[in-house]
């Protein structure tokens, strides 16, 4: 089989793998928001390590777009989930794909991450203050403890995506 086709079959497989992981979830209210603590990420930062920047990036995307259009409270972030989730393995697999040697597990999982709570810190914030009018005390505070629970979910997604790596890494061919 060509590395190619391998490399769509694995990544349609981790889209999928982002879905499932996703609905293994806490979902916390946050004012008018919801947030979830869940699994996907754990499968997001997997995708960057396993497939590289871009085609991981595809699948945590995709993956992700895929679980928003199924439910109808996130149906509207779909295109933002998209291309947040690509982001987010995007960033994991580029650190971690590169001349880096030190702690480049680490480091990769951490920015992807990173990357990610910004990008979705950033849209609570615009979507609260210019669609819900919320105050900026208000905003702040809803801003604060959703950083939270990304936070929380972030280390479970590190430390999970890291332990499974570990196991799977030498029995996955090498798709980059």
């Amino acid at each position: 089989m060509k590395k190619s086709l391998k490399k769509l079959i694995v990544t349609s497989l981790f889209s999928s793998f982002v879905v499932i992981f996703t609905y293994i979830k806490i979902s916390i209210p946050i004012g008018e928001n919801l947030s979830m603590i869940h699994l996907g990420n754990v499968m997001c930062l997997l995708s960057g390590l396993i497939l590289g920047p871009f085609y991981g990036g595809l699948a945590s995307g995709i993956g992700s777009f895929i679980f928003d259009l199924l439910n109808p409270q996130y149906f509207f972030t779909a295109l933002i989930s998209l291309v947040f989730k690509f982001l987010m393995a995007f960033v994991c697999g580029a650190i971690f794909n590169s001349k880096l040697q030190k702690l480049k597990l680490l480091l990769a999982t951490l920015m992807g991450s990173l990357v990610y709570i910004f990008l979705h810190e950033l849209k609570l914030f615009i979507f609260n203050k210019y669609f819900l009018k919320f105050n900026i005390e208000l905003n702040l505070f809803l801003l604060g403890k959703s950083l939270i629970i990304s936070i929380f979910n972030a280390v479970l997604s590190i430390v999970f995506s890291i332990i499974i790596y570990k196991f799977i890494h030498k029995k996955i061919p090498n798709l980059n």
